[in-house]
Protein backbone atom coordinates (compact mmCIF):
# COMPACT_ATOMS: atom_id res chain seq x y z
CA UNK A 1 0.00 0.00 0.00
CA UNK A 2 1.23 3.57 -0.36
CA UNK A 3 2.43 5.15 2.65
CA UNK A 4 -0.31 6.72 4.85
CA UNK A 5 -1.08 10.37 5.13
CA UNK A 6 0.86 12.36 8.10
CA UNK A 7 -0.98 14.53 9.88
CA UNK A 8 -4.34 14.99 7.60
CA UNK A 9 -7.39 12.77 8.85
CA UNK A 10 -8.16 14.83 12.08
CA UNK A 11 -8.39 18.06 10.25
CA UNK A 12 -9.84 16.61 6.78
CA UNK A 13 -12.63 14.93 9.16
CA UNK A 14 -13.02 17.93 10.94
CA UNK A 15 -13.66 19.64 7.66
CA UNK A 16 -16.24 16.87 5.93
CA UNK A 17 -18.50 17.05 8.90
CA UNK A 18 -18.36 20.66 10.22
CA UNK A 19 -21.23 23.20 9.73
CA UNK A 20 -23.99 21.02 9.65
CA UNK A 21 -24.83 17.39 7.64
CA UNK A 22 -23.65 14.06 9.49
CA UNK A 23 -24.16 11.66 6.79
CA UNK A 24 -21.73 10.73 4.67
CA UNK A 25 -23.22 12.89 1.45
CA UNK A 26 -21.55 15.98 3.78
CA UNK A 27 -17.95 14.59 3.06
CA UNK A 28 -16.74 16.74 0.62
CA UNK A 29 -13.50 18.49 0.53
CA UNK A 30 -11.81 21.02 2.36
CA UNK A 31 -13.31 24.61 1.33
CA UNK A 32 -10.93 27.36 0.80
CA UNK A 33 -12.33 30.90 1.13
CA UNK A 34 -12.26 31.64 -2.39
CA UNK A 35 -14.60 28.69 -3.35
CA UNK A 36 -16.11 30.04 0.11
CA UNK A 37 -17.06 33.40 -2.48
CA UNK A 38 -17.98 31.33 -5.61
CA UNK A 39 -20.85 29.79 -3.27
CA UNK A 40 -21.61 33.05 -1.92
CA UNK A 41 -21.78 34.91 -5.38
CA UNK A 42 -24.06 32.13 -6.81
CA UNK A 43 -26.75 31.27 -3.98
CA UNK A 44 -27.49 34.93 -2.91
CA UNK A 45 -28.79 37.42 -5.50
CA UNK A 46 -26.29 39.26 -6.77
CA UNK A 47 -28.21 42.71 -5.57
CA UNK A 48 -27.35 41.69 -1.90
CA UNK A 49 -24.03 41.41 -2.74
CA UNK A 50 -23.27 45.07 -4.41
CA UNK A 51 -20.30 46.52 -2.95
CA UNK A 52 -19.33 43.29 -0.94
CA UNK A 53 -15.62 44.05 0.01
CA UNK A 54 -14.25 40.22 -0.75
CA UNK A 55 -11.34 40.96 0.33
CA UNK A 56 -12.10 42.38 4.05
CA UNK A 57 -14.45 39.75 4.56
CA UNK A 58 -11.85 37.23 4.13
CA UNK A 59 -12.60 35.58 0.45
CA UNK A 60 -9.16 36.20 -1.22
CA UNK A 61 -7.02 33.52 -0.17
CA UNK A 62 -6.76 30.18 -1.31
CA UNK A 63 -5.69 28.16 2.11
CA UNK A 64 -7.62 25.48 3.30
CA UNK A 65 -10.12 26.28 6.18
CA UNK A 66 -11.22 23.47 8.44
CA UNK A 67 -14.82 25.08 9.92
CA UNK A 68 -16.69 24.56 6.42
CA UNK A 69 -16.03 28.61 6.54
CA UNK A 70 -18.01 29.17 9.59
CA UNK A 71 -15.89 32.03 10.97
CA UNK A 72 -15.87 33.39 7.80
CA UNK A 73 -19.60 33.86 7.18
CA UNK A 74 -19.86 35.19 11.01
CA UNK A 75 -17.53 38.03 9.95
CA UNK A 76 -19.65 38.80 7.19
CA UNK A 77 -22.83 38.91 9.01
CA UNK A 78 -21.45 41.21 11.78
CA UNK A 79 -19.14 43.27 9.67
CA UNK A 80 -19.62 43.25 5.93
CA UNK A 81 -22.86 42.63 4.86
CA UNK A 82 -25.35 42.72 7.48
CA UNK A 83 -28.34 42.29 4.68
CA UNK A 84 -27.43 38.26 4.49
CA UNK A 85 -28.57 38.18 8.65
CA UNK A 86 -32.32 37.39 7.58
CA UNK A 87 -30.95 33.95 5.97
CA UNK A 88 -30.66 33.07 9.34
CA UNK A 89 -27.53 32.43 11.78
CA UNK A 90 -23.89 31.85 10.49
CA UNK A 91 -24.57 28.10 11.14
CA UNK A 92 -27.50 28.05 8.94
CA UNK A 93 -25.77 29.58 6.18
CA UNK A 94 -23.20 27.65 6.21
CA UNK A 95 -25.30 24.44 6.08
CA UNK A 96 -27.38 25.80 3.07
CA UNK A 97 -24.02 26.69 1.35
CA UNK A 98 -23.12 23.37 1.72
CA UNK A 99 -25.88 21.88 0.76
CA UNK A 100 -25.66 23.75 -2.41
CA UNK A 101 -22.33 22.70 -3.62
CA UNK A 102 -23.34 19.19 -3.09
CA UNK A 103 -26.10 18.93 -4.90
CA UNK A 104 -25.78 16.78 -8.26
CA UNK A 105 -25.01 18.91 -10.87
CA UNK A 106 -23.76 22.47 -9.02
CA UNK A 107 -20.33 21.91 -9.59
CA UNK A 108 -20.62 21.21 -13.00
CA UNK A 109 -23.52 23.95 -13.86
CA UNK A 110 -21.32 26.20 -11.78
CA UNK A 111 -18.64 25.73 -13.43
CA UNK A 112 -16.39 25.95 -10.46
CA UNK A 113 -13.25 24.61 -9.62
CA UNK A 114 -13.81 23.39 -5.98
CA UNK A 115 -10.70 21.99 -5.74
CA UNK A 116 -11.46 18.73 -4.50
CA UNK A 117 -8.76 15.66 -4.77
CA UNK A 118 -11.57 13.09 -3.73
CA UNK A 119 -13.72 13.42 -7.42
CA UNK A 120 -16.80 12.13 -5.39
CA UNK A 121 -18.48 12.65 -9.28
CA UNK A 122 -15.83 10.64 -10.75
CA UNK A 123 -18.11 7.40 -10.49
CA UNK A 124 -21.17 8.70 -11.82
CA UNK A 125 -19.74 10.79 -14.68
CA UNK A 126 -17.73 7.46 -15.95
CA UNK A 127 -20.44 5.60 -15.39
CA UNK A 128 -22.27 7.35 -17.46
CA UNK A 129 -19.67 7.72 -20.14
CA UNK A 130 -19.69 3.26 -19.95
CA UNK A 131 -23.81 3.48 -20.35
CA UNK A 132 -23.51 5.68 -22.89
CA UNK A 133 -20.45 4.84 -24.88
CA UNK A 134 -21.69 0.95 -24.85
CA UNK A 135 -24.28 -0.53 -26.76
CA UNK A 136 -25.41 -2.68 -24.64
CA UNK A 137 -28.13 -4.46 -26.77
CA UNK A 138 -25.19 -5.51 -29.06
CA UNK A 139 -22.26 -6.11 -27.23
CA UNK A 140 -22.03 -6.04 -23.76
CA UNK A 141 -18.86 -5.78 -21.87
CA UNK A 142 -16.61 -8.82 -21.06
CA UNK A 143 -13.90 -7.82 -19.07
CA UNK A 144 -13.18 -4.45 -16.50
CA UNK A 145 -10.29 -3.18 -19.68
CA UNK A 146 -13.06 -3.27 -22.22
CA UNK A 147 -14.30 -0.20 -19.97
CA UNK A 148 -11.32 1.73 -19.70
CA UNK A 149 -10.89 3.11 -22.97
CA UNK A 150 -13.64 5.25 -22.75
CA UNK A 151 -11.91 7.02 -19.30
CA UNK A 152 -8.39 8.24 -20.84
CA UNK A 153 -9.82 11.33 -21.20
CA UNK A 154 -11.16 11.58 -17.61
CA UNK A 155 -8.21 10.36 -15.87
CA UNK A 156 -5.52 12.20 -18.32
CA UNK A 157 -7.32 15.58 -17.18
CA UNK A 158 -7.80 14.76 -13.92
CA UNK A 159 -4.39 12.84 -12.88
CA UNK A 160 -2.43 15.62 -14.41
CA UNK A 161 -2.81 17.68 -11.45
CA UNK A 162 -0.06 15.83 -10.70
CA UNK A 163 2.14 18.46 -12.88
CA UNK A 164 0.90 20.97 -10.39
CA UNK A 165 1.47 19.45 -6.76
CA UNK A 166 4.37 21.40 -5.41
CA UNK A 167 6.31 18.75 -2.87
CA UNK A 168 8.37 20.55 -0.48
CA UNK A 169 10.84 18.84 2.15
CA UNK A 170 10.47 19.17 6.10
CA UNK A 171 13.42 21.33 6.48
CA UNK A 172 11.99 23.98 4.37
CA UNK A 173 8.62 23.76 5.32
CA UNK A 174 9.13 27.24 7.53
CA UNK A 175 11.07 29.04 4.63
CA UNK A 176 7.95 28.49 2.20
CA UNK A 177 10.29 26.75 -0.89
CA UNK A 178 8.27 25.23 -2.83
CA UNK A 179 10.43 23.67 -5.04
CA UNK A 180 9.50 20.29 -6.40
CA UNK A 181 11.77 16.90 -5.54
CA UNK A 182 8.60 15.27 -8.11
CA UNK A 183 9.98 16.54 -11.01
CA UNK A 184 9.13 15.70 -14.50
CA UNK A 185 11.01 12.52 -15.02
CA UNK A 186 9.87 11.08 -11.91
CA UNK A 187 6.19 12.29 -13.11
CA UNK A 188 6.26 10.84 -16.35
CA UNK A 189 7.95 6.98 -15.06
CA UNK A 190 4.53 7.13 -12.86
CA UNK A 191 2.06 8.21 -14.97
CA UNK A 192 3.14 5.84 -17.58
CA UNK A 193 3.52 2.86 -14.81
CA UNK A 194 -0.13 4.04 -13.89
CA UNK A 195 -1.55 3.95 -17.59
CA UNK A 196 -0.09 0.74 -17.62
CA UNK A 197 -2.00 -0.38 -14.59
CA UNK A 198 -5.25 0.73 -16.20
CA UNK A 199 -4.32 -0.73 -19.54
CA UNK A 200 -4.56 2.50 -21.13
CA UNK A 201 -2.85 2.86 -24.52
CA UNK A 202 -0.20 5.67 -24.45
CA UNK A 203 0.22 6.63 -27.93
CA UNK A 204 3.67 8.90 -26.73
CA UNK A 205 5.10 5.94 -25.21
CA UNK A 206 4.45 3.72 -27.98
CA UNK A 207 5.51 6.47 -30.86
CA UNK A 208 9.17 6.19 -28.76
CA UNK A 209 9.44 2.81 -28.07
CA UNK A 210 9.14 2.40 -32.07
CA UNK A 211 11.75 5.20 -32.48
CA UNK A 212 13.95 3.26 -29.82
CA UNK A 213 13.59 -0.05 -31.55
CA UNK A 214 14.70 1.86 -34.94
CA UNK A 215 17.57 2.90 -33.49
CA UNK A 216 18.78 0.16 -32.00
CA UNK A 217 18.16 -1.80 -35.61
CA UNK A 218 20.55 0.69 -37.24
CA UNK A 219 22.67 0.66 -34.79
CA UNK A 220 22.71 -3.29 -35.24
CA UNK A 221 23.53 -2.61 -38.93
CA UNK A 222 26.19 -0.01 -38.30
CA UNK A 223 27.93 -3.01 -36.28
CA UNK A 224 27.33 -5.22 -38.32
CA UNK A 225 29.14 -3.78 -41.40
CA UNK A 226 31.98 -3.18 -38.70
CA UNK A 227 31.99 -6.83 -37.93
CA UNK A 228 31.89 -7.37 -41.39
CA UNK A 229 35.12 -5.08 -42.41
CA UNK A 230 37.32 -6.42 -39.33
CA UNK A 231 36.74 -9.84 -40.70
CA UNK A 232 38.08 -9.08 -44.27
CA UNK A 233 41.36 -7.58 -42.36
CA UNK A 234 41.71 -10.03 -40.01
CA UNK A 235 41.24 -13.08 -42.91
CA UNK A 236 45.27 -12.68 -43.56
CA UNK A 237 45.94 -13.67 -39.55
CA UNK A 238 45.84 -17.01 -38.19
CA UNK A 239 43.24 -19.35 -38.59
CA UNK A 240 42.88 -20.31 -35.00
CA UNK A 241 42.84 -16.84 -33.66
CA UNK A 242 40.46 -15.82 -36.35
CA UNK A 243 37.92 -18.99 -34.75
CA UNK A 244 38.92 -17.69 -31.54
CA UNK A 245 37.47 -14.63 -32.60
CA UNK A 246 34.31 -15.95 -34.25
CA UNK A 247 33.42 -17.98 -31.37
CA UNK A 248 33.88 -15.33 -29.11
CA UNK A 249 31.52 -13.23 -31.57
CA UNK A 250 29.67 -15.70 -31.37
CA UNK A 251 29.21 -16.04 -27.88
CA UNK A 252 28.42 -11.91 -27.80
CA UNK A 253 25.69 -12.36 -30.20
CA UNK A 254 24.09 -15.11 -28.08
CA UNK A 255 24.51 -12.87 -24.99
CA UNK A 256 22.80 -10.31 -27.13
CA UNK A 257 20.16 -12.29 -28.61
CA UNK A 258 19.39 -13.35 -24.84
CA UNK A 259 19.49 -9.69 -23.51
CA UNK A 260 16.87 -9.00 -26.62
CA UNK A 261 14.51 -12.10 -25.91
CA UNK A 262 14.66 -10.76 -22.19
CA UNK A 263 13.30 -7.27 -23.33
CA UNK A 264 10.71 -8.23 -25.63
CA UNK A 265 9.58 -10.66 -22.71
CA UNK A 266 9.31 -7.96 -20.42
CA UNK A 267 7.50 -5.71 -22.89
CA UNK A 268 5.07 -8.57 -23.46
CA UNK A 269 4.18 -8.65 -19.78
CA UNK A 270 3.86 -5.20 -19.68
CA UNK A 271 1.42 -5.26 -22.20
CA UNK A 272 0.01 -8.30 -20.50
CA UNK A 273 -0.19 -5.79 -16.77
CA UNK A 274 -3.32 -7.17 -15.87
CA UNK A 275 -6.31 -4.66 -14.44
CA UNK A 276 -6.17 -5.83 -10.81
CA UNK A 277 -2.74 -6.07 -10.87
CA UNK A 278 -1.28 -2.88 -8.55
CA UNK A 279 1.66 -4.05 -6.97
CA UNK A 280 3.99 -2.75 -9.41
CA UNK A 281 2.20 1.07 -9.27
CA UNK A 282 2.58 0.53 -5.46
CA UNK A 283 5.96 -0.27 -5.59
CA UNK A 284 6.53 2.46 -7.70
CA UNK A 285 4.96 4.91 -5.68
CA UNK A 286 6.25 3.28 -1.94
CA UNK A 287 10.16 3.58 -3.42
CA UNK A 288 9.71 7.41 -4.48
CA UNK A 289 7.91 8.12 -0.98
CA UNK A 290 10.50 6.19 1.22
CA UNK A 291 13.50 8.40 -0.96
CA UNK A 292 11.10 11.58 -1.03
CA UNK A 293 8.47 11.92 2.51
CA UNK A 294 6.41 14.43 0.62
CA UNK A 295 4.80 17.14 2.20
CA UNK A 296 2.14 18.67 -0.22
CA UNK A 297 1.57 22.72 -0.02
CA UNK A 298 -1.79 22.88 1.28
CA UNK A 299 -3.51 25.25 -1.54
CA UNK A 300 -2.72 22.46 -3.61
CA UNK A 301 -3.70 18.81 -3.57
CA UNK A 302 -3.47 16.30 -0.74
CA UNK A 303 -0.17 13.95 -0.39
CA UNK A 304 0.16 12.29 -4.04
CA UNK A 305 0.48 8.49 -1.97
CA UNK A 306 -3.16 9.18 -0.50
CA UNK A 307 -4.53 10.19 -4.27
CA UNK A 308 -3.41 8.17 -5.67
CA UNK A 309 -4.33 4.70 -3.59
CA UNK A 310 -7.96 6.61 -3.54
CA UNK A 311 -7.58 6.80 -7.10
CA UNK A 312 -7.72 2.88 -7.45
CA UNK A 313 -9.97 2.39 -4.75
CA UNK A 314 -12.63 4.25 -7.31
CA UNK A 315 -11.77 3.17 -10.21
CA UNK A 316 -12.30 -0.61 -8.80
CA UNK A 317 -15.48 0.32 -7.26
CA UNK A 318 -16.54 1.92 -10.73
CA UNK A 319 -15.55 -1.49 -12.61
CA UNK A 320 -17.40 -3.68 -9.99
CA UNK A 321 -20.80 -1.12 -9.98
CA UNK A 322 -20.97 -0.84 -14.00
CA UNK A 323 -19.90 -4.64 -14.53
CA UNK A 324 -23.19 -5.53 -12.72
CA UNK A 325 -25.17 -3.33 -14.68
CA UNK A 326 -23.99 -4.52 -17.54
CA UNK A 327 -22.77 -8.17 -17.41
CA UNK A 328 -25.72 -8.88 -14.08
CA UNK A 329 -23.73 -10.91 -12.47
CA UNK A 330 -25.83 -10.32 -9.59
CA UNK A 331 -28.74 -12.84 -9.92
CA UNK A 332 -31.96 -11.30 -9.06
CA UNK A 333 -30.72 -7.88 -9.46
CA UNK A 334 -32.23 -5.86 -11.81
CA UNK A 335 -29.90 -3.20 -13.74
CA UNK A 336 -30.46 -0.18 -12.11
CA UNK A 337 -29.82 3.39 -13.75
CA UNK A 338 -30.63 6.60 -11.93
CA UNK A 339 -33.00 8.29 -14.59
CA UNK A 340 -34.75 10.49 -13.21
CA UNK A 341 -35.08 12.98 -9.76
CA UNK A 342 -38.21 12.98 -7.50
CA UNK A 343 -39.73 16.25 -5.66
CA UNK A 344 -41.41 14.07 -3.14
CA UNK A 345 -41.35 10.87 -1.15
CA UNK A 346 -44.61 9.26 -1.80
CA UNK A 347 -45.24 10.85 -5.32
CA UNK A 348 -42.63 8.86 -7.58
CA UNK A 349 -42.28 10.27 -11.17
CA UNK A 350 -40.16 9.88 -14.09
CA UNK A 351 -39.53 12.82 -16.65
CA UNK A 352 -41.17 11.44 -20.13
CA UNK A 353 -38.08 12.58 -22.31
CA UNK A 354 -36.04 10.73 -20.33
CA UNK A 355 -38.74 7.86 -20.63
CA UNK A 356 -38.64 8.12 -24.58
CA UNK A 357 -34.91 8.49 -24.30
CA UNK A 358 -34.57 5.08 -22.07
CA UNK A 359 -37.20 2.59 -24.62
CA UNK A 360 -35.17 4.04 -27.48
CA UNK A 361 -31.99 3.04 -25.75
CA UNK A 362 -33.20 -0.48 -25.28
CA UNK A 363 -35.33 -0.82 -28.18
CA UNK A 364 -38.34 -1.87 -26.44
CA UNK A 365 -40.60 -2.95 -29.10
CA UNK A 366 -43.69 -1.15 -29.85
CA UNK A 367 -42.27 1.86 -28.09
CA UNK A 368 -39.16 3.15 -29.86
CA UNK A 369 -40.97 5.82 -31.95
CA UNK A 370 -41.01 9.23 -29.61
CA UNK A 371 -43.93 11.69 -29.83
CA UNK A 372 -42.17 14.50 -31.77
CA UNK A 373 -45.40 16.62 -31.48
CA UNK A 374 -43.65 18.16 -28.37
CA UNK A 375 -40.39 18.20 -29.39
CA UNK A 376 -39.94 22.28 -29.18
CA UNK A 377 -41.37 21.72 -25.12
CA UNK A 378 -38.93 19.19 -24.31
CA UNK A 379 -35.80 21.69 -25.40
CA UNK A 380 -37.22 23.94 -22.73
CA UNK A 381 -39.58 22.23 -20.33
CA UNK A 382 -39.00 18.49 -19.38
CA UNK A 383 -42.61 17.41 -19.23
CA UNK A 384 -42.90 14.46 -16.19
CA UNK A 385 -45.58 11.65 -15.76
CA UNK A 386 -46.11 9.56 -12.65
CA UNK A 387 -45.29 5.58 -12.65
CA UNK A 388 -46.23 2.67 -11.03
CA UNK A 389 -43.26 0.54 -10.23
CA UNK A 390 -45.60 -2.83 -10.35
CA UNK A 391 -46.99 -1.68 -13.94
CA UNK A 392 -43.50 -0.64 -15.13
CA UNK A 393 -42.05 -3.85 -13.94
CA UNK A 394 -44.90 -5.99 -15.93
CA UNK A 395 -44.35 -3.93 -18.95
CA UNK A 396 -40.66 -3.45 -19.52
CA UNK A 397 -39.55 -6.55 -16.98
CA UNK A 398 -35.80 -5.56 -15.68
CA UNK A 399 -34.54 -3.27 -18.35
CA UNK A 400 -35.30 -0.18 -16.95
CA UNK A 401 -35.86 1.02 -13.29
CA UNK A 402 -36.17 4.44 -11.96
CA UNK A 403 -34.59 5.43 -8.82
CA UNK A 404 -36.51 8.56 -6.48
CA UNK A 405 -34.43 11.06 -5.49
CA UNK A 406 -35.19 13.99 -3.57
CA UNK A 407 -35.46 17.63 -4.29
CA UNK A 408 -34.73 19.73 -1.12
CA UNK A 409 -36.57 23.03 -1.27
CA UNK A 410 -35.29 26.30 -2.58
CA UNK A 411 -34.87 29.31 -0.73
CA UNK A 412 -32.69 31.97 -2.69
CA UNK A 413 -31.18 29.79 -5.74
CA UNK A 414 -32.96 26.54 -6.81
CA UNK A 415 -31.00 23.55 -7.21
CA UNK A 416 -29.32 23.01 -10.21
CA UNK A 417 -30.03 18.89 -11.88
CA UNK A 418 -27.85 16.89 -14.36
CA UNK A 419 -30.25 15.44 -16.91
CA UNK A 420 -28.68 12.12 -18.87
CA UNK A 421 -28.61 14.55 -22.28
CA UNK A 422 -26.18 16.82 -20.27
CA UNK A 423 -28.48 19.70 -19.92
CA UNK A 424 -29.60 21.69 -16.43
CA UNK A 425 -33.08 21.79 -15.25
CA UNK A 426 -34.79 22.91 -11.75
CA UNK A 427 -38.18 22.59 -10.76
CA UNK A 428 -40.26 24.88 -12.60
CA UNK A 429 -42.00 25.70 -9.42
CA UNK A 430 -38.16 26.54 -7.47
CA UNK A 431 -37.60 28.47 -10.79
CA UNK A 432 -40.58 30.75 -9.99
CA UNK A 433 -39.93 31.24 -6.62
CA UNK A 434 -36.21 32.38 -7.39
CA UNK A 435 -37.39 34.83 -9.57
CA UNK A 436 -39.45 36.41 -6.94
CA UNK A 437 -37.24 36.39 -3.90
CA UNK A 438 -35.00 38.41 -6.26
CA UNK A 439 -38.03 40.81 -6.87
CA UNK A 440 -39.11 41.19 -3.35
CA UNK A 441 -35.40 41.07 -1.31
CA UNK A 442 -32.69 41.34 -3.90
CA UNK A 443 -33.65 44.23 -5.58
CA UNK A 444 -36.52 45.73 -3.33
CA UNK A 445 -38.40 46.60 -6.28
CA UNK A 446 -41.60 47.28 -4.07
CA UNK A 447 -39.92 50.02 -1.85
CA UNK A 448 -40.49 52.66 -3.65
CA UNK A 449 -43.97 52.17 -5.26
CA UNK A 450 -47.32 53.20 -4.68
CA UNK A 451 -50.35 51.23 -5.07
CA UNK A 452 -51.40 52.16 -8.65
CA UNK A 453 -47.59 51.81 -9.67
CA UNK A 454 -47.03 48.18 -7.57
CA UNK A 455 -50.35 47.17 -9.54
CA UNK A 456 -48.89 48.02 -13.35
CA UNK A 457 -45.74 46.34 -12.77
CA UNK A 458 -47.31 43.11 -11.25
CA UNK A 459 -49.81 42.93 -14.01
CA UNK A 460 -47.23 42.73 -16.73
CA UNK A 461 -44.69 40.45 -14.80
CA UNK A 462 -47.87 38.23 -14.47
CA UNK A 463 -48.38 38.20 -17.95
CA UNK A 464 -44.63 37.90 -18.61
CA UNK A 465 -44.30 34.70 -16.23
CA UNK A 466 -47.66 33.26 -17.37
CA UNK A 467 -46.05 32.58 -20.88
CA UNK A 468 -43.47 30.10 -19.72
CA UNK A 469 -45.49 29.01 -16.76
CA UNK A 470 -48.93 27.29 -17.50
CA UNK A 471 -51.04 24.70 -16.10
CA UNK A 472 -50.98 23.20 -19.87
CA UNK A 473 -47.39 22.79 -20.02
CA UNK A 474 -47.73 21.34 -16.67
CA UNK A 475 -50.87 18.58 -17.29
CA UNK A 476 -50.17 17.90 -21.01
CA UNK A 477 -49.94 14.26 -21.13
CA UNK A 478 -49.56 13.96 -17.62
CA UNK A 479 -51.21 11.14 -15.56
CA UNK A 480 -52.29 12.92 -12.70
CA UNK A 481 -54.01 15.71 -14.72
CA UNK A 482 -57.99 14.60 -13.77
CA UNK A 483 -56.80 13.57 -10.41
CA UNK A 484 -57.42 16.15 -7.66
CA UNK A 485 -54.89 16.69 -5.48
CA UNK A 486 -52.29 15.16 -7.53
CA UNK A 487 -49.24 16.47 -8.50
CA UNK A 488 -47.90 17.49 -11.75
CA UNK A 489 -44.20 17.93 -11.47
CA UNK A 490 -42.65 20.27 -14.38
CA UNK A 491 -38.73 21.17 -14.66
CA UNK A 492 -37.44 24.10 -16.57
CA UNK A 493 -34.58 24.07 -18.97
CA UNK A 494 -31.54 26.65 -17.24
CA UNK A 495 -31.52 28.19 -19.83
CA UNK A 496 -35.13 29.08 -20.22
CA UNK A 497 -34.47 30.74 -16.84
CA UNK A 498 -32.32 32.74 -17.90
CA UNK A 499 -34.61 33.97 -20.43
CA UNK A 500 -37.02 34.88 -18.60
CA UNK A 501 -34.55 36.61 -16.06
CA UNK A 502 -33.36 38.95 -18.84
CA UNK A 503 -36.79 39.79 -19.69
CA UNK A 504 -37.54 40.45 -16.00
CA UNK A 505 -34.48 42.88 -15.77
CA UNK A 506 -35.71 44.81 -18.77
CA UNK A 507 -39.02 45.08 -17.32
CA UNK A 508 -37.38 46.67 -13.85
CA UNK A 509 -34.76 48.75 -16.09
CA UNK A 510 -35.33 52.15 -14.76
CA UNK A 511 -37.24 51.55 -11.80
CA UNK A 512 -35.80 52.67 -8.21
CA UNK A 513 -35.16 49.80 -6.42
CA UNK A 514 -35.32 50.11 -2.72
CA UNK A 515 -32.39 51.85 -0.40
CA UNK A 516 -33.10 50.28 3.22
CA UNK A 517 -31.53 47.16 3.62
CA UNK A 518 -33.49 44.10 4.78
CA UNK A 519 -31.20 42.19 7.66
CA UNK A 520 -31.94 40.82 11.05
CA UNK A 521 -30.05 42.39 14.07
CA UNK A 522 -30.45 39.25 15.87
CA UNK A 523 -32.60 36.20 16.14
CA UNK A 524 -34.77 37.19 18.87
CA UNK A 525 -38.60 36.62 19.30
CA UNK A 526 -41.06 39.39 17.10
CA UNK A 527 -42.64 42.12 19.39
CA UNK A 528 -45.46 43.90 17.70
CA UNK A 529 -43.48 46.93 17.00
CA UNK A 530 -40.95 45.25 15.39
CA UNK A 531 -43.23 43.69 13.04
CA UNK A 532 -45.30 46.80 12.37
CA UNK A 533 -41.70 48.80 11.75
CA UNK A 534 -40.69 46.23 9.66
CA UNK A 535 -43.62 45.87 7.28
CA UNK A 536 -43.76 49.56 6.75
CA UNK A 537 -40.31 50.02 5.90
CA UNK A 538 -40.84 47.55 2.96
CA UNK A 539 -43.87 49.35 1.94
CA UNK A 540 -46.22 46.71 2.38
CA UNK A 541 -49.21 48.29 3.04
CA UNK A 542 -49.18 50.20 0.09
CA UNK A 543 -48.26 47.70 -2.40
CA UNK A 544 -49.95 44.31 -0.77
CA UNK A 545 -52.66 45.67 1.65
CA UNK A 546 -54.25 42.43 1.73
CA UNK A 547 -50.94 40.43 3.01
CA UNK A 548 -50.32 43.55 5.60
CA UNK A 549 -54.27 42.83 6.90
CA UNK A 550 -53.30 39.27 8.14
CA UNK A 551 -49.94 40.36 10.20
CA UNK A 552 -52.14 42.73 11.43
CA UNK A 553 -54.69 40.10 12.52
CA UNK A 554 -51.90 37.96 14.14
CA UNK A 555 -50.54 40.78 16.08
CA UNK A 556 -54.06 41.72 17.33
CA UNK A 557 -54.57 37.94 18.46
CA UNK A 558 -51.14 37.73 19.52
CA UNK A 559 -49.96 35.16 17.25
CA UNK A 560 -46.67 35.94 16.67
CA UNK A 561 -44.28 33.33 18.95
CA UNK A 562 -42.10 33.58 16.06
CA UNK A 563 -38.53 34.39 15.30
CA UNK A 564 -37.23 37.42 13.49
CA UNK A 565 -35.53 35.30 10.42
CA UNK A 566 -38.99 32.75 10.81
CA UNK A 567 -41.43 36.34 10.44
CA UNK A 568 -38.76 36.99 6.82
CA UNK A 569 -39.95 33.18 5.62
CA UNK A 570 -43.39 33.99 6.08
CA UNK A 571 -43.97 37.43 4.28
CA UNK A 572 -42.02 36.00 1.52
CA UNK A 573 -44.38 33.23 1.61
CA UNK A 574 -47.47 35.06 2.10
CA UNK A 575 -46.29 37.68 -0.65
CA UNK A 576 -46.06 35.20 -3.24
CA UNK A 577 -49.35 34.18 -1.98
CA UNK A 578 -50.95 37.64 -2.85
CA UNK A 579 -49.07 38.08 -5.99
CA UNK A 580 -50.00 34.70 -7.67
CA UNK A 581 -53.53 34.81 -6.28
CA UNK A 582 -54.16 38.24 -8.09
CA UNK A 583 -53.82 35.95 -11.20
CA UNK A 584 -55.91 32.79 -12.00
CA UNK A 585 -53.83 31.26 -14.67
CA UNK A 586 -50.28 31.27 -12.08
CA UNK A 587 -52.73 30.27 -9.32
CA UNK A 588 -53.78 26.91 -11.38
CA UNK A 589 -50.12 26.39 -12.43
CA UNK A 590 -49.13 26.64 -8.87
CA UNK A 591 -51.92 24.42 -7.44
CA UNK A 592 -50.65 21.81 -10.36
CA UNK A 593 -47.18 21.95 -8.52
CA UNK A 594 -48.61 22.27 -5.15
CA UNK A 595 -51.86 21.51 -4.14
CA UNK A 596 -51.76 22.95 -0.62
CA UNK A 597 -50.05 25.99 -1.60
CA UNK A 598 -53.53 28.04 -0.84
CA UNK A 599 -54.22 26.39 2.52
Amino acid sequence: MPPKKQQKSKQHQQASTSAGGEDDNSKIAVITPTILRQLIINYFPPQLLRGMNYQEAGLTSTEPIYDGGLAIIEKILKNVNTRLQMYGPPSKIVRALKEFRQFEGSQDQLDIDWGDPFMPQLVHRIGVICLKEFELRIRPAKEPFEIMPFLEQEIGERFSAFEDVKVINEDDKEEFKFEPNLNQKTFDFVYKTFLKLLEFPNVDSEEEEEEEKEEEKEEEKEKEEEREKEKEEEKEEDEEEEEDEEEEEDEEEEEEEEEEDEEEKEEVDSKEFALHNTDELKWVLREHFEENPPTIDPAGFTEISYFTSYYIKLLYDLCEKVLERILDRKKGNKKTRNMSPNATDNEPFVMRAELERAIKCYYIEGESDADESDGESRIDFLTTIPYNEEDFEKKYGNKIVFVNVAIPTVRCRARPIMMLDSDYCILSLHALIQMWHELVFGRKIFQKMDTVDANNFMNILARLLQKHFTVEKATEGHVNADIEGKKCPLFINLEAVKEIQYEIDDLCEGMNEGEKDIQIEDHQPTTPQYLTGRLQMLNIPKTFPETNKKFQELIKKKQIDFSKEVFFKKLEEALFADFIGRFEPLKEFVLSQAPLAFQ
